[in-house]
């Protein structure tokens, strides 16, 4: 069932709302293409090198978004093809086992047939070649259960697949939805330039080369202007257009898995660029599904804890000038951490010594570690442990971030934060930049502009002035040219050119610089990289993601100066 903000119903969902429409059914065709493109591609590589895992986890996830898109369009039969190519997938990484000619032949012929699906080509001849696709798969999945090999070391593939970025398909395509209105008006626009190009030229024969043309010029240059903006905001479509895909993965996901939800959407008419607005459809697909599977428990469940039976999956869209911020919250049983770390630990992923020392928040992440699931059984929504990953990396792909947090027998809360697109410029500034030498209370040094954008907003909250870095080498230059020392550092770090690490001993090397205390803002949990911070003099550890109250209480604590003053 699908809400906005300015309703609410419990009304019995009616199936018929759901049906496929031709809409989106051309923009799972071109999704599917582009998912295919990457198959071949990484399939390719894999022939070249078996033993290369990186490709191994491009397609396996890419079989997996496919599964999970042909059912929300309908497609069924595509559907099942693709979560039983997953299963071989499966069967090889539980056994660590480099796929051979056999296998990756039927991952081709597999591939060929979903090719032949998405291209609506039916009838007996296609039937039989996906019966004989699936002998082969349950005859290789046979053999390789007889050779299974003993338990391997999870942790490796898992990294590399996660500091991989997704392949890129050749030739995609990308839907634009726009409106014939806004096509027309930007034609209008268009023509009007042109015909005020034309008077121009015929004024500037007629007149002495003395006269002065600023006026026209102007009048030229503000059209143009005009023209741009319309350009951009032809592209902007409002998020709303997405609910009925991710109301109907939420409808399809509970039925399957024998529960109720409701989805509710704030802010629906936020409008967003085109690209940006089909970039995101993956990665919120995934997270209400993984909503519905992982968090909103079972209607009798739910009855026991005083629960309404209906799960609540909410969005909230906000967005400024530089970044759209999503919202993913549901109120279901939250993340078990407990569960987590054996299953971390179990994988060999997490070691003993180490989780003793983890803060709940810090394994809540290892959800987005790919081959790790705390889903008790495996079946078409659950269990392989792979869509938490491909979001982080489909959001990561994009200089984004996302966060999480969860209150056990509550419900969980994804934040997502990514640049705005824009067809004539790709570079995003922070909001806290500013000039050297400007008069600042906070410097904060990262070479992620949406972590540095997140700081700031943060900082700037509590009325302090904030100057940010993207590394070290940028941070020392704005520390000696500043007009006013900062009351304090927040600094990443792995950064280029220069490090958190040498920032902060260069800090402490220089005897005007030494007294600011340091902030290590990081990823790394691991003991020997705190100890290695405090040898250094860092005035404060903290492990990514940072809540923001945490990040206001640690500044407050380091800096005796009231936000009033400090902010001047």
């Amino acid at each position: 069932m699908f809400l906005d903000d300015q309703t609410s119903s419990t009304a019995v969902i009616d199936e018929d709302r759901f049906a496929v429409d031709d809409e989106l059914l051309e923009i799972f065709r071109a999704e599917a293409e582009e998912l295919l493109a990457r198959i071949g591609e990484n399939l390719s590589l894999l022939e070249r090198d078996p033993s290369d895992r990186e490709p191994f986890w491009e397609i396996r996830r890419s079989a997996h978004t496919f599964k999970g898109a042909a059912g929300l369009a309908g497609q069924k039969e595509a559907s099942k093809t693709a979560h039983r190519i997953e299963d071989l997938f499966d069967k090889l990484s539980e056994n660590d086992t480099v796929p051979d000619k056999k296998s990756l032949e039927i991952i081709r012929y597999g591939a060929d047939i979903l090719s032949q699906r998405i291209n609506e080509e039916h009838g007996p001849a296609l039937d039989k070649k996906t019966e004989q696709l699936y002998a082969d798969i349950d005859a290789q999945l046979a053999s390789l259960s007889e050779n299974k090999s003993e338990p391997s070391q999870i942790a490796a593939v898992a990294n590399k697949a996660t500091a991989s970025q997704p392949a890129q398909a050749p030739n995609s395509k990308k839907v634009s939805r726009v409106s014939l209105d806004r096509i027309d008006e930007l034609a209008r626009i268009g023509q009007e330039l042109i015909d005020l190009q034309d008077g121009i030229d015929r004024v500037l024969e007629r007149l002495p080369e003395d006269t002065d043309l600023a006026a026209h010029v102007e009048t030229f240059r503000s059209l143009a202007q005009t023209l741009r903006e319309k350009i951009l905001h032809v592209r902007m479509i409002a998020f709303g257009t997405l609910v009925p895909r991710l109301n109907r993965a939420v409808y399809v996901t509970a039925e399957e898995e024998g529960k109720h939800a409701e989805l509710i959407v704030e802010n629906g008419q936020v409008e967003l660029d085109t690209e940006v607005l089909d970039f995101l459809a993956e990665p919120l697909l995934h997270l209400l599904k993984n909503a519905v599977v992982h968090g909103i428990e079972k209607p009798e469940k739910r009855e026991l804890l005083d629960k309404p039976g209906t799960g609540t999956i909410k969005i909230a869209v906000d967005s400024d000038d530089a970044y759209v911020i999503l919202t993913i919250t549901d109120d279901g049983s939250g993340i078990s951490v407990e569960k987590l770390r054996s299953k971390a630990l179990a994988s060999k992923i997490l070691l003993e010594d180490v989780a003793v020392n983890m803060t709940d928040c810090e394994i809540r992440q290892f959800i987005f570690i790919p081959g790790l699931s705390t889903a008790g059984e495996l079946n078409m929504n659950a269990g392989r442990g792979v869509g938490m990953s491909i979001v982080k990396e489909s959001v990561e792909s994009r200089g984004g971030m996302i966060t999480v947090d969860s209150v056990p027998g509550k419900g969980t809360e994804f934040t997502i934060c990514i640049p705005h697109a824009s067809p004539f410029s790709h570079i995003i500034k922070a909001a806290g930049t500013i000039e050297t030498g400007s008069d600042f209370d906070v410097l904060i040094v990262d070479d992620s502009p949406t972590i540095r954008e997140r700081t700031a907003r943060t900082i700037k909250s509590i009325g302090w002035k904030v100057a940010a870095a993207e590394n070290g080498k940028a941070a020392l230059e704005i520390l000696r040219g500043a007009a006013k020392l900062p009351f304090i550092v927040l600094t990443d770090l792995e950064m280029p050119e220069m490090d958190g690490f040498e920032l902060l001993a260069a800090i402490k090397s220089e005897k005007d610089l030494a007294p600011i205390p340091v902030v290590m803002i990081t990823s790394r949990g691991d003991e020997h990289y705190s100890t290695k911070a405090f040898e250094l003099g860092a005035a404060a550890y903290l492990t990514k993601p940072v809540v923001d109250l945490n990040l206001v209480d640690v500044v407050r604590d380091l800096v005796s100066v009231p936000p009033a003053e400090a902010g001047g």
